[in-house]
């Protein structure tokens, strides 16, 4: 009966911090993903030189 109570509370901690995980997330800002590869960055950089 002793593992079985542990596991549980385990198992409610868990829940609770995943749950403040999740909420606390929607408060991050999200951060755009580039448009441009680095590869085609460097090739229009290397044209804009020459």
């Amino acid at each position: 009966m002793g593992f079985v109570d542990s596991s549980l509370t385990v198992f409610m901690l868990a829940a609770v911090f995943i749950a403040i995980a999740f909420i606390i997330s929607w408060f991050i800002k999200e951060i755009p993903l580039r448009q441009k590869s680095a590869a085609l960055e460097a090739a229009e950089a290397a044209a804009a030189a020459h």
